[in-house]
């Protein structure tokens, strides 16, 4: 049977151990950050456009992340984007609706991911001469795996744009028949929709652009290449000018307070980072690939075992380039790819330091896009037995990546004791005759997304960095109305110590209500509720 245009009995040994080992790993990496790593408050906020289309009485927060107005871009023409958040679009929620609507589950969210994990790793080995090894080694890299499930960006679509976008450029200027009109349309489009997802994609553009021309040059010297754009100037000049004006129709929308889009991201993007630490994010996020998860768990990158990976992480791609440029003919790059992926690398690495506020692992996954490309193609075309060793160093600095984070502790806002509360609120009869008020960072999006349909959930955590309350005494007095005229009961969720106590909640609501602790045992995060409220109890 065919698998990526090669059959069984074409497939050495040696390769099928190395796929069958890749998938393993794969295997346990995505086991490990479904099954072990809590839902981190940003997955589920890029989708909390779903969350306030599907539970009826989301309206009712009118506090901190609500549904209303706040996030929307009014475009020329009338059209409005209801937006989940001012820094990520509505495309990618519209991707996800159907596993949403099918599973209504984070287990859906999480599978999403891996469909696109899959897609990304299928259209990166097709430009190999071992598209199942290469497949194989793309899914077993823990980088994409962890980035891909848990996805805080969002980056899926963005990451599937790299080999998409280069495949649709590479039919625009091979074909000759009418078809080639429709990738000059699709791909315009492509890239507006991965800027309406999130601004932060017009950074990677000269990246996408060089990777795209390294596909597109297969086969071909410069000279052939100038001579394929020169031939379709006109419908690349026609499908640059549509881009530009989807983006300039995106950017010069305006915001509730009628202030454009551009305008607003540049006043919400602050002060650059200093060069230095841009430069130490570098080097962390190339060499350490734990760093991914750090979102999750408490990390130090200056740890011995740390420096030890970041070694063997530096010796592998080492001994890559040295064989890649000592075998140059075999490994079946041209010296016009290699620049070009050199540039698409560089370009990404020279706008992260030239804006300085690149710092997580969702900006930094995209430097992998040709790096990991280069090794793919220099790995593929390595003798069985060097290809084998390579492979298992490989697989170890992933399962190495694996074992650390199982020594590390989780951040306080994804403890596994979040998961226990938002168990207990997920009850459709008690959701009915409750309000669920969090008052810290961490849980409000996945319940908000994920919660009964019936539920009324509220994020009032003041704006301060270090506030004095546990939420603002407008907020309380808000929820104590809204309680009486519901009849329904308060459930106050918080994590920390000195603003989530018994104490600091009641004196929150102004002394006006009694809570107790709802589930004992819990050191990290607590779940407390109120006596039931009348209206007297509701007066101001």
């Amino acid at each position: 049977m065919a698998f990526f245009g090669k059959n069984k009995e074409q497939t050495t040994s040696t390769e099928r151990f190395c796929v069958l080992a890749c998938l393993f790993v794969f295997c346990v990496s995505a086991i490990v950050a479904i099954g072990f790593v809590p839902m981190n408050m940003d997955e589920a906020g890029i989708f909390h456009s779903l969350a306030c289309l599907d539970h009826p009485f989301a309206k009712y927060n009118l506090f901190r992340e609500t549904c209303y107005v706040k996030n929307d871009l009014t475009l020329a023409g009338g059209f409005t984007l209801f937006r989940p958040q001012f820094y990520t679009g509505l495309f990618h929620s519209v991707l996800y609706a159907p596993f949403f609507k099918l599973f209504h589950a984070q287990a859906g969210q999480y599978l999403f991911g891996l469909v696109f994990l899959v897609a990304f790793a299928s259209l990166m080995a097709r430009q190999t001469k071992q598209p199942r090894l290469a497949f194989a080694l793309t899914l077993a890299f823990f980088p994409f795996t962890f980035q891909f499930i848990h996805d805080t960006g969002p980056v899926k679509f963005v990451m599937l744009l790299f080999p998409l976008a280069a495949l649709m450029l590479r039919r625009l200027l091979d074909q000759t028949h009418p078809a080639r009109w429709a990738y000059a349309l699709l791909l315009p489009v492509a890239l507006f929709l991965a800027t309406e997802e999130k601004a932060f994609f017009l950074y990677l553009l000269p990246s996408l652009f060089f990777f795209a021309l390294t596909i597109a040059s297969e086969g071909k010297t410069l000279k052939e290449l100038v001579n394929q754009i020169k031939a379709s100037r006109w419908l690349i000049g026609a499908a640059g000018l549509l881009f530009a004006m989807l983006a300039g129709w995106l950017l010069l929308a305006t915001n509730s307070g009628g202030v454009p889009y551009i305008i607003w991201l540049t006043k919400l993007v602050g002060q650059p980072q200093p060069l230095s630490e841009t430069f130490i994010n570098h080097l962390i996020y190339l060499f350490w690939w734990p760093a991914y998860a750090h979102n999750y768990f408490e990390q130090d990158a200056a740890t011995l075992a740390a420096l030890l990976q970041g070694y063997a992480t530096l010796g592998l791609m080492i001994a890559l380039g040295v064989w890649g440029y000592q075998n140059k003919a075999r490994v079946d790059l041209s010296r016009l790819q290699v620049s070009l992926l050199a540039l698409s690398l560089c370009s990404t690495a020279l706008v992260f330091f030239l804006f300085g506020n690149a710092w997580a692992g969702h900006h930094f996954i995209t430097l992998w896009a040709p790096l990991f490309f280069i090794a793919l193609r220099v790995v593929t075309n390595m003798p069985l037995r060097l290809q084998m060793a390579v492979t298992l160093v490989f697989l170890m600095l992933n399962l190495a990546s694996i074992l650390t984070l199982s020594q590390q502790k989780f951040l306080l806002k994804v403890d596994p004791e979040k998961e226990a509360i938002l168990a207990y609120l997920d009850d459709t009869r008690r959701a009915e005759k409750s309000i669920y008020n969090f008052t810290t960072w961490g849980a409000y999006y996945i319940q908000a997304l994920y919660g009964p349909k019936n539920q009324m959930a509220v994020y009032t955590e003041p704006y301060e960095p270090h506030p004095s309350a546990a939420l603002y005494p407008e907020a309380a007095s808000q929820i104590l109305r809204l309680a009486a005229a519901t009849n329904r009961k308060i459930y106050t969720i918080c994590s920390g110590k000195e603003l989530c106590s018994q104490q600091a909640i009641e004196q929150a609501f102004g002394g006006k209500l009694a809570f107790k602790e709802t589930l004992t045992g819990l050191e990290h995060w607590h779940l407390f509720e109120a006596d039931p409220i009348d209206s007297a109890t509701a007066a101001p």
